[in-house]
């Protein structure tokens, strides 16, 4: 691609985002169903040009987790916090054949979040998520689901256009981390050097990432966020249960561990 060509394919796009993301402000309370409805208010991009770096902050939490996010500091507590009492696995929380998941089917644990790629809670979450797949190894099965929380958060739901659209070039993974690592950074011309730095071919992205098949995708996590009544991020759910604990200092980790070490009946 000429310089000529990218500087007005570029600079284009970044104006048909960023007049998309300026109708996205807050009007309601955050809902699943409010969510959907900004579907249709969505900027369909195109090419981007971008520059983003990680700061001190997300350095720092590099160093213990692999990744430049923004650092945890929440309160711990004293043990697990697991929803009590009889349980009964949701229909929703079945993990469906076209979720996006990483680990075996047979891991003892399936670890499920609703998340939202511009929730700086959520970023937190990645951090701790990954520290615990390192731990857990073959015994945790992560799950992700789309929440993104359109009225707070004007890039949540183009970033997860942007993922689900890297999905259909089979690097879901690889820019889900990289959207969660560059949070900070987000702005038109960062999702296209995103997409290049995961390796995916601009020109089917943009295609794909206001196509029907990825807003499906979006709109069926939101209604099964809505059938569950979520109304934040992250909602995790550990084998079907919702986890109401820490992100902070291993606490995600020495939670799903003692449930190892339990024997935990519960399948998911």
């Amino acid at each position: 691609m000429t310089g000529a060509r990218w500087t007005a394919w570029s600079g284009s796009a970044t104006s048909r985002w960023r007049s998309g993301a300026a109708r996205m402000v807050p009007e309601t309370r955050n809902t699943p169903r409010r969510a959907t409805e900004r579907l249709a208010e969505s900027p369909v991009p195109g090419r981007w040009g971008w520059g983003a770096r990680a700061g001190p902050v997300q350095r720092r939490a590099a160093r213990r987790a692999g990744f430049p996010v923004a650092d945890a500091h929440l309160p711990l507590l004293p043990r697990p916090a697991l929803a009590g009492g009889e349980h009964h696995m949701e229909p929703e929380l079945q993990i469906r054949p076209d979720d996006h998941v990483r680990g075996s089917a047979r891991a003892r644990l399936t670890l499920l979040e609703y998340g939202d790629y511009e929730c700086p809670f959520c970023a937190r979450a990645f951090v701790a998520i990954h520290e615990a797949q390192r731990a857990l190894g073959p015994d945790l099965r992560f799950v992700f689901r789309n929440l993104p929380l359109t009225e707070t958060h004007p890039y949540a739901l183009p970033a997860a256009q942007v993922a689900e659209a890297a999905d259909l070039q089979e690097r879901f993974w690889q820019m889900h981390a990289a959207l969660y690592i560059h949070q900070s950074e987000f702005s038109p011309e960062t999702f296209v050097s995103l997409a290049l730095e995961v390796g995916l071919d601009l020109d089917q992205l943009e295609q794909d990432v206001g196509s029907e098949e990825v807003l499906r995708r979006i709109q069926r996590d939101l209604r099964s966020a809505e059938t569950l009544q979520l109304q934040g991020t992250p909602s995790l759910f550990i084998n079907g249960r919702p986890y109401r604990g820490s992100y902070a200092d291993g606490a995600l980790t020495l939670a799903l561990e003692q449930l190892l070490r339990s024997g935990d009946p519960i399948s998911p």
